[in-house]
């Protein structure tokens, strides 16, 4: 579905305007440059590993490998399932892989930094010129989950947040490279 937005014309007719909405908070554009420069900056991709399983539920997102076995350890302990990381893993800010909630698959890529970025906005731009809406698209993770506080520091590179969205809740994020793609930035304390 498009957006139709009227527009004067003598003849009367309408324009159709595809609407590019962001995947992580539903702000709407009609530039294609607007909302990839708006995604792109705006939001991050934190990556993590998925229960497809849960893939309809809430959150079938874990910030680990090992979060995701001990998930279907204790949620699906009756199913045999292999993890693999070409399947299952999203990568962090779209890089190595990213999560198309269209296709409703993890897309592996063959390009890395910019180019990842492209075929990623490519792909999903593809969607949006075909109809598609964000109302359609599959969430990985609870719409506007927020950081809202550091609880805890438990290392180096270690910390419980307290986030907003849905509800608010708390959960460790550990891998400093997952905590820069949150703006959060450790500074070793000199001792």
């Amino acid at each position: 579905m498009t957006c139709q937005l009227p527009t004067p014309s003598v003849d009367g007719n309408t324009v159709t305007y595809i609407v590019y909405s962001c995947t992580d908070c539903n702000e709407r554009f009609t530039s294609f440059a607007k909302w990839r420069v708006y995604e792109s900056s705006e939001h991050r991709e934190l990556g993590g590993w998925i229960c497809w399983i849960c893939i309809k539920s809430s959150s079938p997102l874990h910030e680990s490998k090992e979060a995701l076995e001990a998930h279907l350890r204790s949620k699906h302990p009756s199913d045999v399932i292999s993890i693999q990381e070409e399947k299952d893993y999203v990568g962090i800010n779209w890089q190595g892989s990213f999560w198309c909630g269209f296709c409703d698959k993890i897309k592996v890529l063959k390009v890395s930094r910019n180019a990842a970025h492209d075929d990623r906005f490519a792909h999903i731009r593809n969607h949006y010129e075909k109809g598609k809406t964000i109302s359609e698209w599959t969430r990985l993770r609870p719409q506007e989950e927020v950081v809202i506080a550091v609880v805890r520091l438990l290392g180096d590179s270690e910390i419980i947040i307290r986030t907003a969205g849905a509800k608010e809740q708390e959960r460790h994020v550990s891998d400093s490279d997952r905590l820069e793609a949150i703006g959060i930035c450790f500074v070793p304390l000199l001792k």
